[in-house]
């Protein structure tokens, strides 16, 4: 919940108030977690997985579709 409360308040209001639509933010902010939720995973475990981040970004396009689905 910090991460999501912390990106929400400082990036995605931010972002719909300088004009930007709210896919483009949700898909920003869900960029932004994803880095950070993998910077903070890989460091204490002192692992990387090049493969959990690129299949965590797989669902970015489904997010996009899902919202246009959800307009019909």
């Amino acid at each position: 919940m910090p991460i999501h409360e912390f990106l929400t308040r400082h990036v995605y209001y931010p972002l719909l108030r300088k004009g930007y639509s709210r896919e483009v933010g949700k898909l920003i902010v869900f960029l932004l977690s994803a880095i950070f939720h993998e910077y903070w995973a890989s460091v204490p475990l002192r692992l990387f997985a090049a493969w959990a981040f690129f299949a965590m970004m797989i669902q970015a396009p489904i997010m996009i579709i899902e919202s246009k689905i959800d307009k019909v």
